[in-house]
């Protein structure tokens, strides 16, 4: 991997065209501050997702997701690498840590087989590609429904009085769903914490 890298920056590839993606878990916690100081030297972009699940979350999911704790201090230890750098502190948004989810209520995710789903993270099938009128189908799906009506005045905590909402929207709305509430806040959040 390390050496699919160098090609790369060889090649000339460097932020924001070049990125690095790191699905944080608890198993790699303690590495992620070097990782990201790594990225900064090397000019590299990086994406802090902290796992999603659409599945029904058990507590299989919580012996590998890290705790809203964790990761604010993780966030602390990252914003002291940016200092490092000179960079200002990052504006904390979930579930990429240091951005909103762009996709869960404008687009669609499209498997290999053709199915369409909400998004990467969710298991739930909106329909195929091989239907009769998919895309209408998908948007207009019970789930798609509820992320485009979903607000600050019915959502749960931690996200009804977050200064954050219109930025990150309640964070992985797939997990949200797993936890089998689809009005759920996103309770990964660390932002209390900070």
């Amino acid at each position: 991997m390390i050496a699919a890298i160098k090609t790369f920056l060889q090649a000339g590839y460097r932020d924001p065209l070049f990125r690095l993606e790191n699905l944080i878990r608890k198993n790699n916690l303690t590495l992620i501050p070097q990782y990201y100081r790594w990225c900064l030297e090397n000019n590299i972009g990086t994406d802090l997702e902290v796992m999603g699940s659409g599945e029904v979350i058990t507590d299989d999911y919580w012996k590998i997701a890290p705790t809203p704790q964790q990761l604010a201090q993780l966030i602390t230890e990252i914003q002291i690498v940016r200092q490092d750098f000179g960079l200002r502190p990052a504006e904390v948004l979930m579930p990429h840590v240091f951005g909103s989810c762009r996709f869960y209520d404008a687009g669609l995710y499209f498997d290999v087989r053709g199915g369409i789903r909400a998004c990467s993270n969710s298991t739930i099938s909106l329909g195929s590609i091989f239907g009769s009128d998919p895309i209408r189908q998908a948007y207009e799906s019970d789930l798609i429904c509820n992320r485009l009506k979903l607000s600050q005045d019915i959502i749960g905590e931690p996200c009804t009085n977050c200064k954050k909402w219109s930025h990150c929207r309640g964070g992985c709305r797939a997990t949200a769903e797993g936890s089998g509430n689809y009005l759920g806040g996103y309770s990964l959040c660390p932002v209390p914490y900070l």
